[in-house]
């Protein structure tokens, strides 16, 4: 399973509970699905970017530490929420192969 988080980033969440929510997930997604899942982060704030591509960190290359250590080293943007359509256009391409999404695996 390849799964993408959109994720606000700015002022109008806080953070640091945003980042335990998803280390959170993904840690149940290890223990009950299986620990074959690719995670990739888009953040937006003021405008939106592909803060980690689906093939950074995927299994076996990371390590469960590894992903959610990265996850909560995640840049906190700030600003406005403006950027949210752009995120959400980012969302069809970021799941291509030449985003790191694989070819036949579950999108989420």
């Amino acid at each position: 399973m390849d799964i993408g988080f959109v994720v606000d980033s700015s002022n109008a969440v806080q953070w640091n509970k945003m980042l335990n929510y998803m280390k959170n997930l993904v840690e149940y997604l290890y223990n009950e699905v299986n620990s074959n899942i690719g995670i990739g982060i888009i953040t937006y704030g003021d405008t939106a970017k592909v803060t980690t591509p689906l093939n950074s960190l995927r299994a076996p290359s990371y390590t469960r530490k590894d992903v959610l250590r990265l996850i909560g080293d995640t840049p906190h943007q700030g600003g406005s929420s403006a950027g949210f359509t752009q995120a959400m256009q980012l969302v069809p391409g970021f799941f291509s192969p030449q985003q790191g999404g694989r070819v036949g695996v579950r999108e989420v």
